[in-house]
């Protein structure tokens, strides 16, 4: 078995960090110079490879999950 197939792409990670950081996609789209689906997009696959939901999400407000919380200490410390 291969790890590397069960690792998330360090690309999806940092849109992540970024995400989560701003609670806001439209901020991390800007930030990352990137369309704000792009950055729905990221986290969705993410979130679709963990199993986990990141982000609550209401409207244009985000909350991180508990998983949301846990995985953003560890992005935020490697990034």
């Amino acid at each position: 078995m291969v790890l590397r197939r069960h690792l998330p792409s360090p690309s999806t990670l940092f849109v992540f960090e970024v995400a989560a950081r701003h609670s806001n996609f439209s901020k991390a789209a800007d930030e990352l110079n990137i369309t704000q689906p792009a950055v729905s997009h990221a986290v969705a696959s993410l979130e679709k490879h963990l199993g986990e939901k990141l982000f609550i999400r209401s409207g244009p407000n985000l909350a991180l999950t508990e998983a949301g919380k846990k995985l953003s200490g560890v992005t935020t410390r490697a990034f």
